[in-house]
This record gives C-alpha cells, structure tokens and sequence, in this order.
C-alpha cells in the first residue's frame, strides 16, 4: 500500500511537471498564476512523497513543515487565481501584502517546527505493509488551519460571488470550479 501511494504521488507530480511545461509554453495573463499554482502544488506533493520515504523522525518532520507551508502558498496562489480568473478586485477589500504576510508567519511556525516541537509532534505508527510517520497536532497547528480555512472561504467568496454576478451561461464554469474546490477540501 506504501509502495502504491509512493507511485501515485510520484505520478501526480509527473503529471503537473508536464503541466507546468505546457503552461510555459502559453503567453495568456492567467497562466502567470496557474503556473505558481502548478509549482506550489508540486511541492506539496514531492514533500507528500518525502514523508512517505521518510526513514527518520527529523526528515518526516520536515517534510510535513514543506506540506503545510506548501498547503498555505497553494491556498493564497489558488486566491489570488480566482480573483483575477473571477475579475473579482480582491485588492479592493483586503490588502493582497496582509495575506502575503500572515503566509510567512505561518511557513516561519511550521519551519521552525523540527526544532521546537511546537505546532506538532510526530510518532511512527507500524502497519503491516511498513511504518509511517503521522502528527499529533498541538494548540499552535490551529492558527495553520485556520489561516487554511479563511483562505478556502475566500476563495469560495469569489467564486460564489462571481457565479451569481455573470449571465447564466457563463455562471457553470464558476460552479464546477466550487465544486471541485468543495469535493478536494
């Protein structure tokens, strides 16, 4: 089984490599985000694959401080291609440099956390297919999450408010973009 979730990680992350090739080879405005978004989620996925392979304690919780980081700078890439994919004016009513800030102080916790052991403690679990590394959350991995959710609530924002503000022929595409966000969350 660990083996498998080794392979299809590895060939997820196959996969948006080729994205991000492809989204090179365009020169539209919106492929600006879309290839931050595809980088971004690449990183999350090769650390998803790190913790797989972890054989220590040290480097499985780095890994889960690149995925967590990585999980913050996804969620404000996939925000800010909403906004200009919605035409929306985020800008408008928060200043983008809060969210870019608030990011930072959150990658700053999860960093530091192989040193301190502050925002999670990590422990071998033995199955019968091989040992895995979890987390054991502790109080300060809240403010990771709910950065994570305010940022999800923007996003679906947006979209909600887009999908209601255009004719409704064009109000699908925004609604399968929520949709897919609500199946992945």
């Amino acid at each position: 089984m660990k083996l498998g979730f080794e392979i299809a990680y590895g060939l997820v992350l196959l996969a948006l490599i080729g994205f991000i090739v492809r989204a090179f080879r365009q020169d539209r405005k919106i492929t600006k985000n879309i290839k931050w978004v595809l980088g971004i989620a690449c990183i999350s996925v090769a650390s998803s694959i790190l913790q797989l392979m972890a054989q220590s304690g040290i480097v499985a919780d780095i890994a889960f401080g690149v995925f967590f980081v990585s999980l913050d700078w996804l969620l404000a890439a996939l925000v800010r291609f909403a906004d200009e994919y919605g035409s929306f004016g985020l800008s408008r009513y928060i200043n983008p440099y809060i969210i870019i800030a608030v990011c930072w102080v959150d990658t700053v916790q999860m960093l530091l956390n192989p040193l301190f052991h502050h925002a999670y403690r990590m422990r071998l679990v033995m199955r019968e297919d091989g040992a895995y590394w979890v987390y054991d959350a502790l109080q300060p991995f809240q403010i990771h999450l709910i950065w994570c959710y305010v940022l999800v609530a923007v996003m679906a924002v947006i979209l909600i408010h887009k999908s209601v503000h255009v004719p409704l022929m064009y109000c699908a595409k925004y609604v399968n973009i929520l949709l897919i966000l609500s199946t992945v969350i």
